[in-house]
């Protein structure tokens, strides 16, 4: 009877491990998701906080010297901690990237190429007048105007080349904007794309 008494309480001392090993695995298993969830986090918080100087170098991108006004306007209008800049062409200098229609002589990729750049030379303007770009808070708006063929309807894929790379640069918060892509039938310069954007300053 001793025996047998023994016998029922290793079994049930064995039962008894298994299960504690048991949670044990399935707490490290939570632990370990949450912290992997947390450094997810953390990095992404990171990358919202970083320098937009420091991230123009991380992605490889050099701004135009400067973005001069090409006719009798100004190039960015500050007020009241929001920068309005004036609409951009893909282009440094007097040379033009990206020219003619979109959807007839440029194709969709060149087009979202073309509207990339233009958001350069935007923030080149920028840039000039604060001296860093790290006097932004955050974007407001962004306005794409594409060179359309007649058929053509895909000026909000167009735009998508400058909202892509604000999100690279800005983050998820400080990159979110409104949003209008319009089909004209000509641009100045013969361009394929123009960017105009309104930021909110520190």
């Amino acid at each position: 009877m001793g025996k047998r008494m023994i016998r029922l309480g290793s079994g049930k001392i064995s039962n008894f491990r298994f299960t504690a090993k048991r949670y044990l695995h399935a707490g490290i298993v939570v632990l370990l998701t949450l912290l992997a969830t947390g450094l997810t986090a953390s990095a992404q918080s990171l990358k919202e906080k970083m320098s937009i100087e420091n991230r123009l170098k991380e992605l490889g991108i050099e701004l135009p010297a400067s973005a001069p006004a090409g006719a009798a306007y100004t190039p960015v209008v500050i007020h009241e901690l929001v920068a309005y800049v004036s609409g951009q062409l893909p282009r440094d200098g007097d040379h033009v990237h990206v020219v003619g229609q979109v959807g007839r002589d440029v194709s969709l990729e060149e087009g979202k190429r073309g509207a990339r750049l233009a958001f350069i030379r935007a923030l080149a303007a920028l840039r000039g007048v604060l001296g860093t770009l790290d006097g932004i808070d955050r974007m407001l708006k962004l306005t794409v105007f594409v060179h359309s063929a007649t058929d053509f309807n895909q000026q909000r894929a167009v735009a998508d080349g400058a909202s892509e790379l604000i999100f690279e640069l800005f983050g998820k918060e400080r990159g979110a904007h409104a949003r209008t892509s319009v089909g004209v039938a000509q641009l100045p310069r013969s361009a394929a794309v123009e960017v105009e954007i309104i930021v909110a300053l520190k």
